[in-house]
């Protein structure tokens, strides 16, 4: 699953997925489809820093890391123009 959540100026993007699913490919192309249809605004997300698998999709997506706490890593997409396909 993934989604997008319109804040005030800015977007939020999360996801999941089940186990059997997770090192195919499947949340990369589901994250960049809901890219795709996003406007200019601001897109965050953010991992658990226990999870650096996720970590490393949002890097390759073309967010940066902005701050980390105790449990979070919160990112930032400052690529423009994401793969639609």
């Amino acid at each position: 699953m993934c989604s997008s959540d319109l804040r005030k100026d800015h977007y939020i993007i999360g996801y999941w997925l089940g186990v059997e699913f997770r090192g195919h490919g499947v949340a990369q192309e589901a994250v960049k489809s809901v890219l795709g249809q996003l406007d200019h605004r601001p897109v965050l997300a953010d991992t658990l820093t226990s999870n650096p698998k996720s970590s490393k999709l949002l890097e390759k997506l073309g967010f940066v890391l902005e701050r980390t706490n105790s449990t979070n890593n919160f990112y930032r997409l400052v690529k423009t123009g994401v793969d639609k396909e």
